[in-house]
């Protein structure tokens, strides 16, 4: 569990198992906590996007959620981590939460498809690195 959450709050690591993730910077530098902001450079629908969000709630080796911040351009998101054992090892559950309007509802559904896909392909990548000891 312990690995697998340190995995997951080493946001300046998800370049290295997120393929859509460029960078990420976090402010303060630092180990997370509550109220560190991430900025994060990504791929998204062909064209590179930066998003801007905040840690709100942070349980080590538990959970970990944050928002979109007030600045962070459309869609607005909440991400959701929760870590915990099982009998083969660690569960992670991963939920993404976007809220949008006008156009952006339009195509929602669309997304939905390339978005799972993208989770699959992230999370299988990690639990690939954990597994093989690989440092991320």
């Amino acid at each position: 569990v312990e690995t697998v959450f340190h995995a997951l709050a080493d946001f300046e690591a998800e370049p290295r198992w997120q393929a859509a993730v460029l960078e990420t910077k976090l402010d303060p530098e630092g180990p997370v906590h509550i109220g560190t902001k991430t900025i994060q450079k990504r791929k998204f629908g062909g064209r590179t996007i930066t998003t801007l969000g905040e840690i709100v709630e942070y349980e080590p080796d538990r959970k970990m959620v944050s928002h979109s911040t007030a600045d962070n351009p459309p869609p607005a998101f909440t991400t959701v981590y929760e870590v915990e054992p099982v009998e083969q090892g660690t569960r992670v559950t991963y939920t993404l939460e976007l809220r949008g309007t006008g156009l952006f509802n339009l195509i929602a559904p669309l997304m939905k498809g390339s978005l799972t896909k993208d989770v699959t392909t992230r999370f299988a990548t990690l639990k690939t690195m954990l597994e093989t000891q690989h440092s991320i």
